[in-house]
């Protein structure tokens, strides 16, 4: 049977199920999620925050719409839309951002976006946003089924015409163009009277035309004029839209009666039927590639084409329940789809249909509800569409990622070699699948794993080495697919069996190989998959290179450490016990004779003593913290003044805060930089003070040398009076958001010379006679022990400024 009326277009709009949001931002996106949500039902959002991310969420779940941003890390909301719109030019974008301008509006309409809008503030742009989808979805959803309806049309072998009110072409099909002879630009816009023979045109205005509305549709036979001049019978049915359009099938009849006799082909209209249009609906429908069906609202099968994956025919189908044609697991959400389509006015999902020889595949229902002319539900009619090549292709994604997990867990190239050839065969089902590393040694691609399937056809799997078709894949970097093997050159076996070979380069690392016996056996999916497994296999072999040199590193340091250690040990005691020797023997020279030579050599030893103790710091402060505690600058910074020789040199601790450190490493941190200000910092003469920072002195100060400070030495201060004093300021460094990200120690005084600023953390490095020069070595390295960074350079008053940077506030 047939509609009863083919003017019924289905409401896509009305009562559609959940509709998936893909929401792309950067900021606050679980808040947007949530509000959208809140301001409609039907929505269910995800959320990514960057375009790469989103781009892979698209390859393996189905969306409905996509919501993106315009300033975003990396690729921006527009460049995003560009690459949606290669692979999906109908798929609902909105571009939903808070930079608005008419370049950017102007960019975005260029490109495709189905909708702008600018974001304002509170949550109100939300429920805008969430209408703005919903009518993008519905819109899009009608478009789709017109677009369905029209592909079904193309393919029918019947003509079909679509007529404006007035009775002017505005679609016609190739069946229908031929039946004319016209081509089928030059009938669209032109009026029906041109396709009539002048002695026929009355008959069509006085008596079909006024039937149709008032008998709801007509059928019989006319008569056309085709282009060449021709005259031919035709089998004819109209109906009108509700628009007042007119819908016309029409089939060539083969009449060899006189078609210029009027009266005779009249005269066949005493006799028509229904059942020729009807004829030509189920022949049209039957041309669809897709499943049409009818149900009543008991879900009884009322009409369904011919759809050739069951293997039934229409009569066997009518005869069935609904559900005997599904897979059992599914029949449950069959009842509940017609159920939902008759509640809400339409419902979309996919089930498995049965085939003929037992399989399954999936099918995207659509249906929609028919009322009657009470309102109340009459019929559902839907359209079903093949979609498992695409359900394949997202099962197979999915196994791919699961596969992407375990390689970058992998422990070895080997473990990943296998893990390779199984998810070829397991997952795409590639089952002669090989994976080939490069060895130095060998100059050849050495296998290094494969599946049973290639051992089966060629044996235990050979060393490709220069000249083959698969060193040119490695060498070059780029994939090569031989459709047949036949047919290419310098083939490692030039009598291979194999038909068809997919070669796909690991970056240095070596190839995968993918072949079959037939020839042409990879399609354009197969290699898309095959080569983004090929990716992450890249991504998980540098992963195992790169923590091989990271773990040798650690052996190296290790060695290190242990040499530093032995060294320290070394210092501290086979030097400290002869220098102690020799102290105790000066001290008793002292009290049997007196010389300035004695005071000279008990300095020198206690400068010896001094570069022990600070070869020692060195050797320990840089060792990693591992454990830090909470600690207060305030307190830290009041302890470490007090235990510095300050003479009179004022503190001035501008900010409060807490940091993640080592309390003791830290106090030594502070101690250092103190003691560089005031040894070093002061516009006055201190001729009686000791070494500073960069010897590392923790004694009195009046038991060390005179020493030139880092700053710069002024010789001609000894005239100055201790009026002149100098000022340490401590404070805290912060970013855009007011969180503290370090501290700063500086000073008021002569400053460090800009060329000297990179070699004051150097070993060694001082600008006085007796200084060690391991003092802001020993700060840095502390420093560096944290994760942290420190950069000298000049205070607000003049003098210098040391910043440590990197720090976590608690």
């Amino acid at each position: 049977m047939s509609v009863d009326d083919p003017a019924q277009v289905p409401d896509v709009s009305r009562g559609r199920g959940s509709i998936r949001v893909l929401h792309v931002d950067d900021d606050l996106v679980e808040l947007a999620a949530d509000a959208l949500e809140r301001s409609s039902e039907a929505l269910r959002v995800q959320t990514e925050t960057s375009v790469d991310d989103a781009l892979t969420r698209l390859e393996t779940d189905d969306v409905d719409c996509v919501v993106s941003d315009y300033e975003m890390p990396g690729r921006d909301g527009l460049e995003f839309l560009r690459v949606v719109r290669e692979c999906d030019p109908d798929l609902p974008f909105i571009l939903f951002t808070g930079k608005g301008s008419e370049e950017i509006a102007s960019e975005a309409i260029s490109a495709g976006v189905t909708d702008y809008l600018q974001k304002e503030r509170g949550l109100d742009q939300y429920a805008v946003l969430a209408n703005r989808i919903e009518n993008a979805v519905s819109k899009h959803g009608a478009e789709r089924m017109v677009r369905r309806a029209y592909g079904a049309m193309d393919t029918a072998r019947e003509g079909i015409a679509l007529l404006d009110e007035d009775g002017y072409f505005r679609y016609v099909n190739q069946a229908y163009a031929g039946i004319t002879g016209y081509e089928r630009g030059a009938l669209i816009g032109e009026h029906w009277e041109l396709l009539y023979p002048d002695a026929h045109v009355d008959r069509i205005y006085d008596e079909i035309l006024p039937a149709v509305p008032r008998d709801g549709r007509w059928s019989g036979r006319t008569v056309y004029e085709r282009a060449d001049g021709d005259h031919i019978v035709t089998s004819h049915a109209l109906a009108y839209a509700d628009d007042g359009s007119l819908i016309c099938l029409v089939r060539d009849c083969d009449d060899d009666r006189d078609v210029d006799d009027f009266e005779t082909v009249a005269a066949d209209e005493d006799e028509r039927t229904t059942s020729a249009a009807d004829g030509i609906l189920d022949d049209a429908l039957d041309a669809l590639g897709d499943v049409f069906y009818v149900l009543d609202t008991e879900g009884n099968v009322v009409y369904v084409n011919e759809p050739k994956v069951t293997g039934y025919d229409r009569a066997e189908i009518e005869s069935m329940d609904s559900t005997e044609l599904f897979d059992p697991a599914d029949c449950e959400r069959v009842v509940e789809g017609i159920r939902h389509a008759l509640e809400t006015g339409s419902d979309e999902r996919e089930l498995r249909l049965r085939t003929e020889v037992g399989g399954r595949r999936t099918y995207e229902f659509c249906s929609w509800t028919l009322t009657d002319a009470d309102g109340e539900p009459s019929h559902v009619v839907g359209i079903g569409r093949d979609v498992s090549g695409r359900k394949d292709r997202e099962r197979a994604l999915n196994g791919l990622h699961r596969t992407t997990r375990d390689l970058m867990r992998a422990d070895s190239t080997a473990e990943i070699a296998e893990l390779t050839v199984e998810a070829l065969a397991d997952i795409l089902t590639l089952t002669q699948a090989g994976v080939h590393y490069h060895s130095e040694r060998e100059t050849a691609l050495v296998p290094a794993a494969w599946t049973s399937e290639v051992e089966d056809v060629i044996g235990e799997p050979p060393d490709l080495g220069p000249g083959s078709i698969a060193w040119e894949a490695f060498e070059t970097g780029e994939v090569k697919h031989y459709e047949d093997l036949g047919n290419a050159d310098d083939l490692h076996n030039e009598s291979t069996v194999l038909g068809s070979e997919l070669i796909v380069p690991l970056g240095d690392h070596g190839v995968v190989i993918v072949a079959a016996v037939e020839a042409d056996a990879f399609d354009e999916n197969d290699r898309r998959l095959v080569q983004l497994l090929c990716e992450n296999v890249t991504a998980a072999i540098e992963r195992i290179t790169h923590e091989t040199v990271l773990r040798k590193r650690e052996v190296e340091l290790e060695r290190e450490n242990e040499r530093l250690d032995e060294f320290a040990s070394l210092v501290s005691h086979d030097l400290r016990n002869p220098l102690n020797v020799a102290s105790g023997r000066l001290e008793l020279a002292r009290g049997t004779c007196e010389s300035t030579h004695i005071d000279e050599a008990i300095q020198a030893l206690e400068r010896m003593e001094t570069l022990v103790d600070d070869v020692l710091k060195l050797a320990r402060e840089g060792e990693a913290v591992d454990e830090t505690e909470p600690v207060a600058l305030s307190t830290v910074v009041e302890r470490c003044w007090a235990n510095v020789e300050t003479d009179g040199v004022t503190l001035d601790r501008v900010d409060e805060a807490t940091i993640a450190a080592d309390r003791s490493r830290l106090a030594q941190v502070f101690e250092n930089l103190f003691r560089n200000s005031v040894e070093h910092g002061s516009t006055s003469n201190r001729t009686e003070s000791g070494d500073a920072v960069e010897h590392g002195s923790t004694g009195p100060r009046s038991q060390a040398p005179e020493d030139s400070v880092e700053h710069g030495s002024r010789d001609d201060r000894s005239e100055s009076s201790h009026e002149d004093f100098l000022e340490v300021t401590v404070g805290t460094i912060t970013d855009a958001a007011d969180e503290v990200r370090g501290f700063y120690v500086e000073d008021d005084g002569v400053g460090i010379d800009p060329d000297e600023r990179e070699q004051v953390f150097e070993a060694g490095y001082s600008t006085g006679d007796g200084g060690t020069g391991f003092g802001l070595r020993i700060v840095e390295d502390i420093v560096r022990a944290h994760g942290w960074t420190i950069e000298c350079t000049d205070g607000a008053a003049g003098g210098v400024r040391f910043e440590i940077t990197g720090v976590v506030a608690r």
